[in-house]
């Protein structure tokens, strides 16, 4: 793990003086993603409750990067470093720091070499390979879990470090540890002198010993560790490698410096702040399919998740016994209505655990002013009601009524379960933004229909409970990720789906 190798580090020269605080940032994302996730290390990852998968609820930085059972394996090494309360945070800053050992190539894989003597997830090298009782050979064919073990021993001897930038020192620099927080710290120096001088007069076994030791790590570091540098460092130049007895092509400045402000700029711009985007948001291998836990939340969703399951996914026509006990027992109504959205909707509230009022009709935009609802924030269950429009936002008079089941990520449309949607009972994706959005082409008005969401609403009345705010395992991708989690797999969501 010694930095002169070139293994893979990125250091930053310093060619002109920057200006860095002498104080760790505290990324406030990952403040407020912690403040709500809870992680069970034991062996096991998921809920006792079978087929229930949390890793959404167990996120940190980079985890879209791993399977299930790695990222379980990174908390893991994590609480039993640094505990309990900090295994997130700490679990973000070594994803950092592997992704930049690892580089974009090789992005988190075991196997990973520079080239140049070291190897793995923290570019182990030969001798610190053989502390923990290995071999980089060895380590090499190792999978990510089982060379976790070996990140853990490593940092064993160093739990104190507290802070990022001196737990990528120990990494890059062991000697340089505690000095994180002084972004003038010189690591690297190229102008300082060593004993052997160009190395000329040293046998070539010397020469791979003195390169990891001091001084000859402070001297050589620098051009070894190209990519913490920026601009005008960015110039080939002729620089004699001690090593190799010879002049190669390098970046850097002739007497060039590393320093921590360097080390800082380098892992919080490339490596931390871009792992934020890479959360774990899928479904996961281990979660058994169609076993969403929907205990302590909006009782009515028990009943809408159940009718999903049995009848989800299948035309009107094959459900039609089905869809006229909806309009009879939840909203009075005897004839062949097409749209049955409402008596869906009605039909469930009224017979969840406990029950609850409903408009009892099969006009979606009853929901809109009825005394048995009102308006409220987004939570999960709330019930989403939307105004049939034309292109300009005047409301006509139908429309349509569903339940948000969770949120699509990176836009302002929320995953909504309901009846009628695409003639069936399915998960769609809708705009809750206000503005007015394309519906679909209805053959029966012979136009295009467009809508304008109306409004959330609860059961008048009713408390939204803190387990029925949304969450990052109530993201998906897309509604058919959203469909797959209840067990509707074979649901493929299309756009301009009908619902009238």
């Amino acid at each position: 793990m010694s930095c002169c190798c070139g293994h893979g580090l990125q250091i930053r020269a310093i060619g002109q003086k920057i200006d860095v605080k002498k104080e760790i940032w505290k990324d406030p994302f990952i403040e407020k993603i912690n403040s709500y996730l809870t992680v069970n290390i034991g062996g096991y990852w998921a809920d006792k409750n079978k087929g229930k998968c949390v890793c959404k609820e167990n996120n940190f930085y980079w985890s879209n990067k791993l399977t299930c059972d790695e990222r379980k394996k990174v908390l893991e090494v994590c609480a039993k470093l640094w505990g309990e309360d900090k295994k997130k945070d700490k679990a973000s800053e070594l994803m950092a720091i592997m992704h930049l050992e690892t580089g974009e190539k090789n992005m988190f894989k075991p196997y990973a070499d520079n080239g140049a003597d070291y190897s793995g997830l923290i570019q182990f090298s030969d001798v610190s390979a053989k502390k923990l009782g290995t071999t980089r050979a060895e380590l090499k064919k190792m999978t990510f879990i089982k060379q976790m073990d070996y990140v853990h021993d490593y940092f064993a001897s160093k739990k104190e470090i507290s802070n990022m930038v001196d737990l990528y020192l120990y990494v890059l620099k062991p000697n340089a540890v505690g000095n994180g927080n002084n972004p003038d710290y010189v690591l690297f120096d190229e102008s300082i002198s060593v004993p052997d001088g160009d190395g000329s007069q040293t046998s070539a076994k010397q020469r791979g010993i003195n390169i990891g030791i001091e001084p000859w790590v402070t001297k050589y570091g620098y051009s070894s560790n190209p990519s913490f540098m920026k601009g005008e460092e960015h110039t080939q130049r002729k620089k004699w490698v001690y090593t190799r007895q010879r002049f190669e092509d390098r970046w850097g400045f002739i007497n060039g410096k590393t320093t921590v402000a360097d080390v800082i700029l380098e892992l919080k711009e490339k490596h931390y702040d871009p792992g934020a985007k890479e959360l774990f948001k899928g479904i996961c291998e281990n979660a058994e399919e169609g076993s969403v836990d929907i205990s302590d939340r909006a009782p009515w969703m028990e009943v809408a998740v159940n009718e999903a399951k049995i009848y989800g996914g299948k035309k009107q026509n094959l459900i039609q016994d089905r869809v006229t006990m909806y309009h009879k027992e939840g909203a009075s109504y005897l004839g062949k209505k097409d749209a049955w959205c409402s008596s869906f909707a009605c039909w469930c509230l009224e017979n969840s655990n406990p029950d609850y009022p409903s408009p009892h009709s099969p006009g979606s935009r009853s929901f809109i002013n009825n005394k048995t609802v009102e308006k409220c924030e987004v939570f999960y269950g709330a019930i989403a009601t939307f105004s049939d429009c034309n292109k300009n936002g005047i409301v006509e008079s139908s429309g349509h009524v569903t339940f948000v089941y969770g949120k699509i990520n990176g836009t302002d449309n929320y995953a909504v379960l309901g009846g009628n949607q695409n003639n069936m009972i399915k998960v769609s994706s809708y705009d809750c933004s206000g503005n007015v959005f394309h519906s679909h082409y209805s053959a029966k008005k012979k136009r295009d229909v467009y809508k304008k969401f109306m409004g959330f609403f609860k059961p008048k009345g009713y408390q939204i409970k803190t387990t029925e705010k949304l969450t990052a395992s109530d993201v998906y991708s897309n509604p058919d990720e959203a469909n797959k989690s209840i067990g509707l797999s074979s649901i493929k969501t299309v756009k301009g789906e009908k619902d009238d």
